[in-house]
């Protein structure tokens, strides 16, 4: 089955250091179909976060699983969707160090974050 609406988009975003007992940041993310929002989480991450950057990386980093998720269920569902998954990041950080391997150097602590996310 093929279908012109199914393509799936993902919004994911942070908050760095939001909470203020112990400074871990919240990672969101949500996917729509079409005009449909059908897939949604909000949750605290597992690590501190030491820039906003890495808080970036860390919601990316979860939305893109989730994706990875939500495609093989459309599969099982043999449902086709017409174009990749395509997942937005509003941290312009984060998007000039996962196009310029110059800033690696300061990007270290993360690196295994940034190659998953390059590598899907």
């Amino acid at each position: 089955m093929k279908c012109q609406e199914l393509r799936l988009h993902g919004f994911s975003d942070s908050d760095w250091g939001g909470f203020i007992d112990d400074m871990k940041s919240t990672s969101g993310f949500y996917f729509n179909l079409g005009s449909i929002i059908f897939s949604w989480s909000s949750k605290k991450q597992d690590i501190v976060a030491q820039s906003t950057v890495e808080a970036e990386f860390t919601a990316a980093t979860i939305a893109v699983n989730q994706a990875l998720w939500l495609q093989k269920l459309l599969h099982d569902l043999h449902v086709e969707e017409e174009e990749a998954t395509e997942i937005s990041v509003d941290n312009q950080a984060a998007i000039a160090i996962s196009h310029n391997p110059v800033f690696h150097g300061k990007t270290k602590h993360f690196n295994i974050k940034l190659y998953f996310l390059r590598e899907v």
